[in-house]
């Protein structure tokens, strides 16, 4: 499924992920799709990556960002890596603002702290 020709299939084979222990071929498909030609491949394994906290594949991870020509999927990707290597990641809003957003448990969590407060109250609400 993962080699097929058609997205969807591949998109599939990306769920059916989800059905079996990780393991090395979770390793194996997730790398291979990080190089995928569809935007929308690369967006979903980089996320499987990060759900399934596989932070050996964060050199796979780093050089999809590098190839990455859509500026969407990018961005999608850095959210991804920075989540998986960090645990969080603090956007800056421009507008007095950032938006953090960090990991719990199986899921993600994000709010907005005035960006003087990043530091102080942001990162006692992260921990």
């Amino acid at each position: 499924m993962a080699g097929d020709n058609k997205a969807h299939v591949r998109v599939n084979a990306l769920v059916a992920l989800e059905s079996h222990s990780v393991s090395d071929l979770h390793e194996q498909i997730l790398a291979l799709m990080l190089r995928d030609r569809s935007a929308r491949v690369r967006s979903l394994a980089a996320g499987k990556v990060m759900a399934f906290g596989l932070r050996s594949l964060l050199p796979e991870l780093e050089e999809a960002i590098i190839r990455e020509a859509k500026s969407t999927t990018r961005k999608t990707l850095e959210w991804e890596r920075d989540l998986l290597r960090d645990g969080f990641r603090i956007e800056d809003r421009g507008n007095g603002s950032a938006w953090v957003t960090c990991q719990r448990g199986a899921g993600v969590i994000s709010m907005f702290f005035p960006i003087d407060e990043v530091e102080t109250k942001g990162r006692q609400w992260m921990a």
